[in-house]
Order: structure tokens, then C-alpha cells, then sequence
């Protein structure tokens, strides 16, 4: 028993150090995971296990990449697979288990899966480059993918001469006869003869006969290779389609009987089910032909779906719902991972209703159109399930090219937008494609603190509501987009706004108005220098009279004023003698001397927000009440004004 019991404790020892070595970096730990992954590949319950726990500390390593890029092409699951690829060959040089071929492969093998044939081909091309790991395998997967991406017969050349001296088999004599039939030359021997060989080999009867399509010359060969077609009972419905479309595209068929001929065999393929069916309803000249034979015409009034499975793996690439012969429907896969990229939905009468383009099923873009002139109505971009935008356009603002990914959206007819980001929504209006006005509404609650009016598409005029009353009390005024006013204490009563700051290039000039008679008891300005001059009118009259001057050191200059702000007299007792109340911020300024007068001990305001200049102030232990800014005891007697934070005391005995 205790025999037993030792080993179950070594095997916890064991585990523990396969699975969290002791004292390890998170990276030796993320390696410890990912070689037992490795190693485990063809148990999936062990395989899963080691890459969820080290995929916490895998983000250096592209061997988690490679893994589930391998679980990818084995369950057949590609929604992140383009991810997984672009990180896997970003971190290549800090692979510890793969080498470059490793990841080459992978990467050619996944870009070719997903349709996207260029970006695969240079990877394909690394690996085979790799004298040692050559394999004929390889050779044709990268054949194939050279075929599918539509280059040119010299690129496809030195592959298929390399591929053809290193292996002698059949389906490299396959993508010989392609080929050569393609480019009209004989490079690697007489295409008949290659076609002869094939079938020696017992090659393939289908793929033989997609090859012979390419030998017809003429009519009457068309006419005596569809005979031949027909007799044949070994051709499944996916290469029986692709060698009738490609003879019905590649001639124009005049013979009644050869044409129906043809048809019966698309028919018999069931190409009624092929998309590319529409091509001879639409754009064949022989289309009012087809329509018109009891044989054929029920295709024009199809029910059901239409579709493009190119590799012929129950993935398609694209899906066409028909109803009574009317679009209805139009889906896009164009790399088969499960996600519709494009999506074209119709009502019945055939007419535009939406069109979705997506990234993922939670991250799309909606285009809603209106259902009797197909003009386009509002654009959504949702994210992350959520709609985070919402366009609402003018009729006609939309123009839709097969070659971009995305509808064009013309800015010009935008009419409104809402966007809704992380709880704010704004909301915009244009006009003639430049925006006029913006709202915001910062925490979604009802109420927009935020109001922009736009001139020429440049922003003039701003109100922001601080308190979310509904009632702005900050209003910004811009010229060519630059703020040169500032407007704040707004009156609901009176409508105007009681404090303001002016900005030009080289000054800042602000304006209180405490006591709301339209008249500003204190102005002030900043110069460029950073020294700042305030002006008060401490009997509201508006004449200001004293002048507060910033001086080098840091002190202030005090003189009072002719009526036209020129300096009439500085008060010199307030120069040597000028006092501040550290303490509670105030400045007292007499033409006697200041440190001798004496203060309130604490002032209070009724109203500190509106900045009207009533309250209660303590002197001696005792309460008083103060209006309108003045403050008078036995002992003194104070005008007051407040600029923003700073409170002066003005000395009315003086």
C-alpha cells in the first residue's frame, strides 16, 4: 500500500513538473505547454488542454498559432484563421519547435484555403524551396493554387518544369496537359498525347474529359463531344457543370439541336442550382431562346437557391436565394470561414431592401434602402453587437462598386449621423456634404451637454450645459475654428451670461459682471509676457477705476484711473504695503496703509455659483449680512469683487 502511495505521489511530482515547472519564466512555461501540445497532436482531449493553459503565456510563440491552425483545416472551423496566420508569422524568429519550413507550409496551405491565392504563393514557394522537405504533395497543392489565382502562364512555367523533373506521376501530367492547353503549346509534349497517357494511367475519367473540353475547335467537334458527354456515367455534378459552362461560354451556339443538347446536360448536373444559370437567363444572346422552350423555360421562374461551391467541399462561396425567378437573396463566402462577408437581401418584387457587409457576426455594416426608389435610406455600423453609428442620407447618396469591399457612401448627401460610443451619443445634421450642427450626450441620459453649430463646415458656435438642467451655461464662440470667445453664468431670467474670456494671438482678456447689470466691474487681461492687468469698478458705474498691474517680482502695482483706463495715480501705500490674506486667498487694496486694516475673519456667499454678490461675513465673533458687494462694520468698510477665485477688498474710507 505504501508502495502504491509513493508512486501516486511521484506522478503528481511528474505532472506538476510537465505542466507548472517550479521558479519557470511564464515564456519556459508557455514552452513546457506548448512541446507537450506538440507532442500530443493526435490526442484532441490532451492537445486542447496543453493549448488552453498555455495560451496565457503563449503571446511569444508562434507555435500556438501553428496549433490552431492546425485544429482549423481539421474541424474545419476558419473564423479566426487569417488572425491566428498574420500572428504566427509575425513572431516566426522566436520559434523553438518549428522551423521555417513549418510555418511556411502552414501559412501557404491556410491563405490557399481561404481563396486568398496570392498572399499564399510565396509561402508555397519558401517551402518547396526547401531541398529536403520537398514533397510531391506539396508540388500540387502549389500547382493548384498557381491554376486558381488567375497568373500569368510564366509564373506557373518554372513551378510546373521544377515539379515535373523531381516527379513522375500522374497529376503532375494533369497539370501539364492544363497547361498546355491553356497557352496553345506543346512545352511538355503534345496534349493529346498527354491526354493518352492519363487514361493509359487510369487517370480520372472526369478530369480527362474537363481536359478534352479544351480540344474543341468548332461547332461540329462541340456537337460529336456533348454525343460523348452524354453516354458517360462517371462524371460527378460538379465537373459536368464546369465542362458545360466552359464550352457554352467559350462558343456561340447556333445548332438547335447541339444548344439543347448542352442544356439537357447542364440540366442533368443539376445546374439549375448553379448560379452561374443566370448567365444564360440574363446575358446569353441565346437567353430569349431559353426562355421560350417548354424544355428550359421553367428556370426563368426558379424557386430555391442557387450556388458556387468552386471546391466542391459543401462550403459555398456564394448563395443566390430565387423566388419565382426573382433575387431575393445574395450571400458572400468568398473564403468559406462561416461568415458572410456580403449579403444582399431583396423583397419580392426584386427591388434593394438591405445590404450587409461584415467582419464578423458582431462587427457589420447595414445599408437600409427605401423599398419603392431603392434609394438608400440610413447606414448602421454596428460593433461588437451594438450599433455604434447611424447614417441618415439623402436619396441617392450611395454608389456600390464590385471591386471595392465596402459601398461608397457620397458625403455630399449625407443629411443626419448618431454615433453611440462607449455610452455617449452624438448626433450630426448636414448639408450639401458639411456638417451645420453636432449634439452630444455624453452618459445617454436625455440630455445634450454639448451643442456645436458649424459655418462651411468649419465649427463657429458652441453651448455646453454643465449641470444638465437643459439650459446651457457655457457658450463658445469660434472664428475659422479657432475659440476667440468664451461666455459663462448664464441667466435664465435675463438670457445673458455674466462672465466672458476673449482669446487672441498674443492676450487673454476676461470680464465679470457680478452683480448682472450688464456692466463689468473687473476686467482683466493677460499679455503675452504672462503679466496680467484687472481693471475694477468698484461703484458699477461703468467707469473702472483702480488699475492691478503685475510687476517683475511678482508683487502688484495699484493705481487708479482716468476715465479713459489711463493711469492717473499709483497708490503707493499699496505697493510697499499692499496686503494679502494667505490664508483666504484675499487681496486688500487701500491708498492707507493696508497691513494696518483690519478684515473679516470668514465670508460667506449665498450664492457662489451665480457669483451675485451676497452673503454674511464674520467679524469679532459676530454675524453680519452683506448685498450687493458691500461690507460695513464699525470698524470698516469693504467693496468687494470677485474674479473667478480671487477676491478683492476695496477700501471705502480710504
Amino acid at each position: 500500500m505504501r508502495k502504491k502511495y509513493f508512486i501516486a505521489v511521484l506522478a503528481v511530482i511528474f505532472c506538476c513538473a510537465i505542466y507548472s515547472p517550479a521558479n519557470a519564466s511564464d515564456s519556459e512555461i508557455a514552452k513546457t505547454y506548448l512541446r507537450r501540445a506538440m507532442a500530443s497532436r493526435d490526442n484532441p482531449q490532451i492537445l486542447s488542454r496543453m493549448i488552453n493553459e498555455a495560451k496565457e503565456y503563449a503571446a511569444c510563440f508562434p507555435e500556438y498559432e501553428f496549433l490552431q491552425l492546425e485544429k482549423c483545416h481539421k474541424v474545419g472551423d476558419f473564423y479566426n484563421a487569417e488572425m491566428y496566420v498574420k500572428n504566427m508569422l509575425a513572431k516566426r524568429n522566436k520559434a523553438f519547435l518549428l522551423d521555417s519550413y513549418d510555418i511556411d507550409l502552414q501559412a501557404a496551405q491556410t491563405y490557399h484555403h481561404l481563396h486568398f491565392y496570392k498572399e499564399a504563393l510565396p509561402f508555397y514557394k519558401s517551402a518547396v524551396a526547401v531541398t529536403g522537405r520537398r514533397t510531391k504533395d506539396n508540388y500540387l497543392t502549389y500547382l493548384s493554387c498557381l491554376f486558381s489565382s488567375g497568373i500569368s502562364a510564366s509564373g506557373i512555367l518554372p513551378v510546373l518544369r521544377e515539379a515535373s523533373a523531381l516527379f513522375s506521376d500522374s497529376e503532375i501530367v494533369f497539370y501539364q496537359t492544363l497547361y498546355s492547353l491553356k497557352t496553345a503549346t506543346a512545352y511538355f509534349g503534345n496534349p493529346t498525347d498527354l491526354i493518352r497517357q492519363l487514361e493509359n494511367n487510369g487517370y480520372l475519367p472526369q478530369e480527362i474529359q474537363y481536359l478534352k473540353s479544351f480540344l474543341v475547335k468548332n461547332q461540329n467537334d462541340l456537337g460529336k463531344f456533348v454525343a460523348d458527354l452524354e453516354q458517360m456515367q462517371d462524371i460527378s455534378a460538379k465537373w459536368g457543370r464546369n465542362i458545360v459552362y466552359g464550352l457554352m461560354e467559350r462558343f456561340t451556339i447556333t445548332d438547335e439541336n447541339i444548344l439543347r443538347n448542352c442544356l439537357s446536360l447542364w440540366k442533368k448536373y443539376d445546374g439549375n442550382s448553379d448560379v452561374r444559370t443566370f448567365r444564360f437567363l440574363t446575358y446569353s444572346p441565346l437567353a430569349d431562346w431559353i426562355k421560350a422552350n417548354d424544355e428550359f423555360a421553367s428556370w426563368a421562374v426558379y424557386t430555391g437557391k442557387r450556388i458556387v461551391d468552386v471546391d466542391d467541399n459543401g462550403n459555398a462561396e456564394l448563395v443566390i436565394k430565387v423566388k419565382n425567378g426573382i433575387v431575393i437573396n445574395r450571400s458572400e463566402d468568398k473564403n468559406q470561414d462561416g461568415i458572410v462577408e456580403r449579403e444582399f437581401v431583396f423583397h419580392d418584387n426584386g427591388r434593394i431592401d438591405t445590404i450587409f457587409t461584415r467582419e464578423n457576426n458582431k462587427n457589420f455594416w447595414r445599408y437600409n434602402f427605401n423599398k419603392y426608389d431603392s434609394s438608400l435610406l440610413t447606414v448602421e455600423n454596428t460593433r461588437a453587437g451594438e450599433i455604434a453609428e447611424k447614417y441618415f442620407v439623402r436619396k441617392g447618396a450611395f454608389v456600390f462598386n464590385e471591386s471595392q469591399p465596402l459601398p461608397i457612401l457620397q458625403d455630399s448627401l449625407l443629411d443626419r449621423r448618431e454615433e453611440y460610443w462607449n455610452g455617449q451619443i452624438s448626433k450630426s445634421k448636414f448639408a450639401d456634404g458639411r456638417i451645420v450642427s453636432q449634439k452630444k450626450d455624453k452618459d445617454s441620459d436625455g440630455y445634450f451637454e454639448y451643442s456645436a453649430v458649424f459655418t462651411n463646415g468649419t465649427i463657429s458656435e458652441a453651448f455646453i450645459d454643465t449641470d444638465k438642467n437643459g439650459v446651457p451655461d457655457l457658450h463658445e464662440n469660434y472664428q475659422n475654428g479657432k475659440l476667440v470667445l468664451c461666455e459663462s453664468g448664464y441667466s435664465g431670467t435675463t438670457g445673458f451670461y455674466y462672465y466672458k474670456e476673449i482669446f487672441s494671438d498674443n492676450k487673454i482678456e476676461k470680464y465679470w459682471d457680478n452683480n448682472k447689470d450688464l456692466k463689468y466691474e473687473i476686467y482683466e487681461k493677460t499679455l503675452a509676457d504672462g503679466n496680467i492687468c484687472s481693471y475694477f469698478d468698484i461703484n458699477s458705474d461703468g467707469i473702472y477705476d483702480y488699475m492691478h498691474e503685475g510687476i517683475e517680482n511678482g508683487n502688484y502695482d495699484v493705481y487708479t484711473l482716468n476715465s479713459d483706463r489711463t493711469k492717473k495715480q499709483k497708490i503707493k501705500a499699496a505697493v510697499n504695503k499692499k496686503r494679502v490674506v494667505k490664508e483666504k486667498g484675499w487681496t486688500v487694496i487701500s491708498s492707507r496703509n493696508a497691513d494696518l486694516l483690519p478684515v473679516p475673519d470668514e465670508i460667506y456667499f449665498f450664492d457662489t455659483k451665480s457669483e451675485k454678490m451676497n452673503g454674511t461675513f464674520s467679524y469679532k465673533k459676530q454675524k453680519f449680512y452683506f448685498s450687493d458687494g458691500l461690507l460695513k462694520s464699525k470698524d470698516f468698510s469693504f467693496r468687494l469683487l470677485r474674479n473667478g477665485e480671487r477676491l478683492f477688498l476695496f477700501d471705502c474710507e480710504a
